[in-house]
């Protein structure tokens, strides 16, 4: 039940899915990489450099976790919509509402529990839908009389559509992107992993 800061993990769950969902990017949209400040004049940086004075589509941007496109996207997503909305729907509560504000968010600032952030990966895994995660599923007793069942309560919280293209977006991550140490390591333990 420990918090963690999820870094760019959150990227997709906070930012891109959410700016799908409502129609303000997809993953040809162009997002700006142009040099940025917070409002507060701090520069924003990417991890290799200080934007690179051009546009980056979105897929590319989440691939190789550009920091300033998303910002920018973020800043206009909250103008659409309130990216609390999804994680209230994921039973998610580590984050204060006014955090879900800041600009910083979609980089990683507010701290999440791991099951939270499980809980919005496997939803879009899910074609959008949330169930709540639980370890019993039946209890009997000896005549084989069912004493308890677990009850699936799904809650459509991304459209199948939003889902389906930011999972297409993420598997870039790791096939060409910053996650693509995570499968050559994955990979190099064994052919089942």
């Amino acid at each position: 039940t420990m918090e963690r800061s999820p870094g760019s993990t959150i990227k997709p769950i906070l930012a891109y899915a959410p700016a799908i969902d409502v129609g303000l990017i997809g993953s040809e949209t162009r997002l700006s990489d142009y040099p940025k400040k917070y409002r507060g004049g701090i520069e924003i940086n990417n991890y290799s450099d200080k934007g690179s004075s051009t546009f980056k589509t979105a897929r590319e941007a989440l691939t190789w976790s550009l920091n300033i496109p998303v910002v920018n996207m973020y800043d206009e997503l909250l103008e659409m919509a309130n990216p609390k909305t999804y994680f209230d729907k994921m039973n998610i509560t580590s984050i204060k509402p006014e955090q879900f504000t800041l600009q910083s968010a979609p980089l990683g600032g507010p701290m999440l529990r791991v099951y939270e952030q499980t809980v919005a990966y496997a939803t879009l895994a899910n074609k959008g839908i949330y169930n709540e995660a639980y370890t019993i599923d039946k209890i009997t007793d000896n005549n084989g009389n069912v004493i308890y069942e677990h009850k699936l309560n799904p809650v459509q919280v991304y459209k199948p559509s939003t889902a389906s293209i930011l999972n297409d977006m993420m598997r870039d991550v790791v096939d060409k992107g910053t996650g693509q140490p995570a499968k050559d390591t994955l990979y190099g333990m064994g052919s089942g992993l």
